[in-house]
């Protein structure tokens, strides 16, 4: 049977946190994302189940890949009493450093069954040195 170090402290927080002060709790969402290449590409990943393409706004700058959107929640003429309420709504933010020089400007994203897919030409990378012969005259 493990031991586990009794924190008093860190139960009293998460009492405050989800009795007293619901509203202060923060709870961003950041989406999962999977970063993958190919010889000659860039392919990044995230599941953004609910949100429609046209509130999906992507861009590259420096070689960091910054994606953000927002989930709309459909107008709804009766108001509900939630017993318990998981499905999220409100926007989101998720950047990430990419692996190798790209080409933003041909870049191309799709969704498909709730899968944002992103494919990034990588940028052709000169070789920083190269051996020339110089001659002593």
């Amino acid at each position: 049977m493990p031991i586990i170090k009794w924190q008093p402290f860190n139960d009293l927080d998460r009492m405050f946190e989800e009795n007293w002060f619901p509203q202060t709790k923060s709870e961003e969402y950041v989406p999962a994302i999977n970063v993958s290449t190919t010889e000659k590409e860039v392919i990044i990943e995230t599941p953004l189940a609910g949100v429609r393409p046209e509130d999906i706004k992507i861009s590259v700058e420096d070689d960091v890949l910054m994606i953000s959107g927002k989930y709309k929640k459909e107008e709804e003429t009766e108001k509900k009493d939630y017993y318990k309420k998981e499905i999220r709504e409100g926007s989101f933010h998720r950047s990430v450093n990419l692996p190798v020089e790209v080409k933003p400007s041909e870049a191309s994203a799709e969704t498909k069954n709730g899968m944002l897919k992103i494919v990034i030409p990588k940028q052709e990378v000169k070789p920083r040195s190269e051996a020339i012969e110089i001659k002593v005259k």
